[in-house]
């Protein structure tokens, strides 16, 4: 490739790069999309991007369906290259009208309210019986638990303002009432900017620590089932649709933008209310 050509290359890429660095996008996902282009440029090389048709484009797209690429990694290529030639080469091109695979979707697990139960009583840690509860009874992500604020919280209207990162918008969702006087001892005296979960040294615990803290409370329980920090939410977005709520609450409540996303949900067990008598108020 001439010179002249991979100095071109070399600075759209330096210019996506910028761009990205000035937006809301997480450093996941700018990193994901700059090897998207990366990838996207060495394949169409030595044509720059300003030269390609909206059909050659679609060919790479075709090219990475081919090939076997996971739906998600085709979903990202495709954002990224939306991104790219909307903000970079001022030129919108229709990349999201092209045809994707389809998604193959397989039932996520789900757990009652008993097991639920059954989980927090095997874990003898006031802190982790209360994320694991806070996580299901409000259908909060493990990373926005982990990150909530004390005055993130309404104790008295029992609501929670969960801030969102990245393109997810601020939403507000529910906090039961089981959780309120567990919850009022934990924070106490606290400033409304400290984070509500900590470690030892004072900073917000990791999702990590979660998901392995989780892991040793399921297995504990005795409960067989493949479930992640990630299935409290899921359980949640069932029992809401078992329950009768309306599917755009339910939508609102989880910050999911898309109907078929929560909907997706309903119908697939029928959830047990938690145990009234289980232990929230000692640090055994």
């Amino acid at each position: 490739m001439k010179p002249r050509i991979l100095d071109k290359l070399e600075n759209i890429y330096k210019d996506f790069e910028q761009i990205l660095h000035s937006t809301n996008y997480s450093p996941h996902t700018v990193r994901a999309y700059l090897g998207q282009l990366r990838a996207f440029l060495e394949s169409v090389s030595p044509k720059l991007p300003s030269e390609l048709s909206m059909k050659e484009i679609g060919v790479y797209i075709g090219h990475l369906t081919k090939s076997g690429r996971s739906r998600s990694t085709i979903d990202q290529a495709i954002n990224a290259l939306h991104f790219f030639y909307t903000e970079v080469i001022h030129r919108p091109v229709l990349i999201r009208d092209i045809n994707r695979p389809a998604v193959k979707r397989t039932p996520p697990v789900i757990l009652s309210g008993n097991e639920i139960s059954r989980i927090v009583s095997a874990t003898r840690n006031l802190k982790h019986k209360l994320i694991i509860l806070l996580a299901y009874t409000a259908g909060l992500r493990t990373s926005e638990v982990v990150n909530l604020l004390v005055g993130d919280l309404n104790l008295e209207n029992l609501t929670i303002n969960v801030r969102g990162s990245g393109k997810k918008r601020n939403r507000t969702t529910v906090f039961a009432e089981i959780l309120r006087s567990p919850i009022q001892s934990l924070i106490e005296g606290r400033k409304p900017s400290c984070y509500i979960f900590t470690g030892s040294e004072g900073n917000p615990l990791t999702t990590r620590a979660v998901t392995k803290f989780f892991k040793a409370a399921l297995e504990a329980s005795g409960i067989t089932k493949k479930a992640t920090p990630r299935t409290l939410r899921h359980s949640f977005t069932a029992y809401l649709l078992e329950s009768g709520a309306d599917l755009k609450i339910a939508q609102r409540l989880l910050g999911h933008t898309r109907s078929d996303v929560t909907s997706y949900y309903g119908g697939l067990w029928n959830l047990s209310d938690l145990n009234p008598e289980i232990e929230l108020n000692s640090n055994n």
